[in-house]
């Protein structure tokens, strides 16, 4: 078995925010000078906040056939986050599947955009401002304590 990866890169990229509280919208698809894929992203505002509706800090958003690709994304508008000052020593959450998460190690916050690197390891990779809590999990735990309850 070969740890060897086979990039992907006959496949265009595929950006995906439309799910259980996905959020962010396709900018552009590039490539650096350096052949870089680079994916620039928006933050939309969150009408569900409980402040004013306009809080401006989760993203959460999926790239497909992204394997052995480097990828450079770019979080253009993270300078009008509700709390942009939280960027300056912050790592991006990633996971290859939803259920374990890891930080990106090459997170830099500079001149207002927030841009991370990696090679994923894997086809499909999803990127939040922090690991979800999905309302499926929310469940399960739910049932566990009421398994428990006596």
């Amino acid at each position: 078995m070969s740890n060897v990866l086979t990039p992907t890169s006959a496949l265009p990229i595929v950006f995906s925010s439309g799910f259980e509280s996905g959020n962010g919208e396709l900018v552009s698809l590039s490539k650096t000078a350096c052949g870089c894929d680079r994916v620039e992203v928006r933050m939309t505002a969150d009408p569900w906040s409980a402040t004013d509706g306009h809080a401006l800090q989760w993203f959460y958003f999926r790239l497909s056939h992204v394997r052995g690709r480097p990828v450079e994304v770019a979080l253009v508008n993270a300078h009008e986050a509700t709390f942009a000052k939280a960027w300056e020593e912050y790592k991006v959450a990633a996971s290859y599947g939803g259920e374990d998460w890891f930080r990106v190690e090459d997170t830099q916050y500079r001149d207002g955009v927030l841009v991370w690197r990696l090679v994923p390891s894997r086809d499909c990779v999803s990127f939040a401002f922090f690991a979800p809590y999905s309302s499926a999990r929310r469940a399960q735990l739910l049932a566990d304590v009421l398994a428990t309850a006596d």
